[in-house]
């Protein structure tokens, strides 16, 4: 054999049962899309392997709420247990959100975010949470790979808020790549907005404390 013959070795080929043994260690993944004073973390589903390091990335977020669109493969009580509430709102995988569960999830925006001004610190700005990574306020969601049912969630209350489409889609997937397929794109791109979250569109702004001397 001579010195410049190249020899093609195959990859080691991976078996299905330890590649599902793989995944199962691997951290979901997650996106902060921020807009206004609405903070939402997508990401893809955990499992009972990785639910400690889920957690963790869910309290670094100060997320206490997570929905979930996908089945139900994990139990959640490491969640509850740690002040986590958790919301199932199932449905198809690869469909639009039946309208059902898009007025619940403008309510539950809407509640989530609207009384920040109360919660936060005097004089701490929301930059500053920011930075910290704990926010005043975040809602979590998933699916099972965080690309189609939870960014069409999230896209819905960026459109009802004010964002448009083409905005909207852009800011997700830049943050998310590989968000949402045509059927979704074409649902979003036909949804009209009710405004409902309009009131969240601008930045929240924390009053500074009041002086009071004595003269």
């Amino acid at each position: 054999m001579g010195s410049d013959t190249l020899v093609m070795i195959p990859p080691k080929s991976i078996s299905p049962s330890s590649s599902t043994q793989l995944c199962q260690f691997i951290i979901p993944t997650s996106s902060l899309i921020q807009y206004g004073q609405m903070n939402f973390l997508i990401t893809d589903r955990p499992n009972e392997q990785n639910m400690d390091t889920f957690i963790r990335e869910l309290e670094y977020y100060g997320a206490k709420i997570i929905v979930r669109v996908c089945e139900q493969t994990y139990p959640i009580f490491p969640l509850t247990s740690h002040g986590i509430s958790v919301i199932n709102w199932e449905y198809p995988d690869g469909a639009p959100p039946p309208p059902d569960v898009i007025a619940k999830w403008i309510d539950l925006v809407k509640r989530t975010f609207k009384n920040l001004h109360s919660s936060l610190p005097i004089n701490q700005e929301d930059n500053d949470c920011k930075n910290e990574g704990k926010l005043p306020a975040c809602i979590a969601i998933h699916c099972v790979a965080g690309l189609g049912r939870a960014p069409v969630l999230v896209a819905i209350a960026l459109m009802e808020a004010g964002v448009g489409y083409e905005e909207t889609i852009l800011t997700i997937r830049q943050k998310r790549r590989g968000a949402f397929n045509q059927r979704q794109l074409d649902f979003l791109k036909s949804y009209k907005s009710t405004g409902q979250l309009t009131s969240l569109a601008l930045p929240l702004k924390v009053k500074p404390e009041k002086y009071c001397g004595i003269m």
